[in-house]
Order: C-alpha cells, then sequence, then structure tokens
C-alpha cells in the first residue's frame, strides 16, 4: 500500500489507497450576533469505496457486515443501499454535469462508532480513470435534529462558489453562499468552508489533516486514541448551540417550519467561471433579515462575482 501523498517521478501526489487522517477542525462564526470560535482534534478515514469490505476484514474489531467498534454499515453512506455507493456518486455526479466519472471514488468522513453515526459533512472524491487527479468532488450535508440530506457538487481541487440549499443550523440564515476551496488528498489535506452573504463572511470551517496509510496499526489507533469521535461529533454540536443560545445569537426558524414549500435536494454544479475558481448558478431562497453589520469581509478570491 502507497502511502498518502507518495507519487513516483512525473506523478502527481494525491492519495493512492486508503488513508487515516488527524488534525484539526476549526470553526469561525463571525455574526449574525455575537462572534463565536473554537476548535477540535478529529481523525477520519478516508477510504476508497472499492477496498471498504478489504480493509475492514483487515481488523478483528472493524466490519462491513454485522455491528462492531468500527461499523462501515452500507446503510451509513450515500444513496440507496442495494446499490454499491461509488455507483450512487458516480450517477449523482453524472445526472448534475452530464459527465459520469470512470476513476475510483473516496469517502472521507466518519464511521458508526461503539453504535453512533452523525456526519454533519461527508466527502466523496471522483478519481480520474488514471488515479492521477481529483475530477469532481461530492460533499454531502446532514444537518440535526431533522437529518436531511443535500448533495453539492463541484469540480477539481481549487476554490467553487455555489448557494446554500438547506437549513443546516438554527443560528445561520438561509439566502447565503457556501464558498469551498480544498487540495487533493495527500501527506496532508485541507478543506475551507465560508458561509458568506453580500461579500461578507458569517462562518468559517476548516479541516486541516495530515494522512498516513489506513493500515492495521491506524485503525487500532482510530479506535484507541479517538475511542468516541462520533459520539464527540454530536455532543459538540448540541454543547456549542448551547453556547450560541446563552449569549442570543439570532434564531432562524427551519424554512419547513414556516409554511414554505420545502425544497427538494437538488445538486449544484459550476456552470460559470474558470477551472478551480468556478461560480455556480442556482436558485436561491432570497434574503433574510438578519442583524447588519456583521461578518468578516472575504478575502479578495472570495469576493462574489
Amino acid at each position: 500500500m502507497r502511502p498518502p501523498g507518495s507519487a513516483g517521478a512525473g506523478e502527481p501526489a494525491v492519495a493512492a489507497a486508503s488513508s487515516l487522517y488527524t488534525g484539526t477542525l476549526s470553526h469561525h462564526r463571525y455574526g449574525p450576533g455575537p462572534a463565536h470560535h473554537f476548535r477540535y482534534k478529529v481523525a477520519m478515514p478516508l477510504v476508497f469505496l472499492d477496498e471498504l469490505e478489504a480493509v475492514a476484514r483487515s481488523h478483528p474489531l472493524w466490519s462491513t457486515r454485522l455491528p462492531a467498534p468500527v461499523w462501515a454499515r452500507r446503510a451509513d453512506l450515500i444513496g440507496r443501499p442495494a446499490r454499491p455507493p461509488e455507483d450512487e456518486v458516480r450517477d449523482t455526479v453524472e445526472q448534475a454535469t452530464g459527465v459520469r466519472p470512470l476513476g475510483r471514488v473516496a469517502f472521507l468522513g466518519n464511521l458508526r462508532t461503539w453504535g453512533w453515526l452523525f456526519n454533519p459533512i461527508s466527502f466523496y472524491f471522483c478519481y480520474s480513470r488514471d488515479g492521477g487527479t481529483v475530477e469532481a468532488l461530492l460533499a454531502e450535508v446532514q444537518n440535526t435534529p431533522w437529518h436531511e440530506h443535500h448533495n453539492y457538487v463541484v469540480g477539481g481541487p481549487g476554490v467553487h462558489r455555489f448557494s446554500k440549499e438547506m437549513h443546516v443550523s438554527p443560528f445561520m440564515p438561509m439566502g447565503c453562499d457556501y464558498v469551498l476551496r480544498y487540495d487533493a488528498p495527500g501527506e496532508r489535506l485541507s478543506l475551507r468552508l465560508d458561509l458568506v452573504r453580500a461579500g461578507r463572511a458569517l462562518l468559517t470551517a476548516t479541516l486541516s489533516l495530515s494522512g498516513r496509510p489506513l493500515d492495521r496499526s491506524a485503525m487500532w489507533a482510530y479506535l484507541l486514541r479517538y475511542p468516541a469521535m462520533t459520539h464527540r461529533v454530536s455532543a459538540g454540536i448540541y454543547s456549542q448551540a448551547a453556547c450560541l443560545a446563552l449569549v442570543r445569537a439570532p434564531f432562524f426558524t427551519h424554512p419547513h417550519k414556516t409554511g414554505r414549500t420545502p425544497r427538494h435536494a437538488t445538486t449544484t454544479w459550476p456552470t460559470a467561471g474558470t477551472a478551480g475558481e468556478a461560480t455556480v448558478h442556482v436558485r436561491s431562497n432570497g434574503p433574510v433579515n438578519a442583524p447588519a453589520g456583521n461578518g468578516r469581509q472575504l478575502p479578495t478570491e472570495h469576493q462574489p462575482t
């Protein structure tokens, strides 16, 4: 198994095999209302879906078929459980873009650990046929406590802008855009997501990760050094929500609860812009009344077009 990021002469440094990524999640809220920030240590596997079963079989406490301390359950991945998840990813990307990915698909996110799983966002990296480049990224967003899902599709590594299509947090409005910047998986992996409105960032979430091969040693490390990773994700979401409620951050009711027509999960895709710095044109939920003057001015490369 070649380590993530290793490459031969003339080859790009991309993950060639499943890996364990560890590092930090930083979360900065600039508005509306009080500023707030936190930082957590995280660990998450990046698993090529065509080797998921083989990876799980290599450790006695991992499984894809039966409940286990780490259970890579098919129903926890994208799409219909009766179909391979990589086919569901390819179908979704093809439906959005008109082009079907032909290479391998790698999943980055949490796996069900000690019976619990919640993934606020999962990433599916779609590789070229030769495995040398990432051609598309599917981000599956899930909210809580509603457990609704929405898929966003963007192109290769770079900067991509698209509208927010699903209510995620009661402390953030609709009528905003996301700006996603990401690198191809390698020895290091960085993903940054800004929630923006009128040229200002309301929120910035950044994953800064380092990878190692997902061998038996790394699988033990995932269990022993991060024994309740998935439980910590859910506990962190609700504890941070309690902090925002205590400081009286503005509250935004779920659109489904206000008599508005629910939005069906559709997939967005860049229709304008240059490679690696694309603009997505999709329908917006429209402006939301929220306190003015909050937010951080975006860097030049993130300015709306």
